[in-house]
């Protein structure tokens, strides 16, 4: 894998996969406490693998979507 981002889109990239990473622990508190339907651990195991490759891309420098041919911003 060869670095396809900048710095910029590093920071975005671990920033962002970091938020759903927080936000899927919030998201499992809710469900273990019956806040959320059974159903919401679909929700959380969604959000531990998409904030968790987005915090790889950040650490790694390379972006998946670039890689296909995509272009993003950043």
């Amino acid at each position: 894998m060869q670095c396809n981002i900048d710095a910029k889109g590093k920071a975005i990239r671990l920033a962002s996969g970091l938020f759903t990473l927080a936000a899927a622990a919030l998201a499992a508190v809710l469900t273990a406490t019956g806040l959320l339907p059974s159903w919401g651990w679909f929700l959380v195991v969604g959000a531990v693998l998409g904030g968790g490759f987005a915090v790889f891309e950040g650490w790694a420098g390379w972006c998946g979507l670039r890689a296909m041919g995509f272009k993003t911003p950043f």
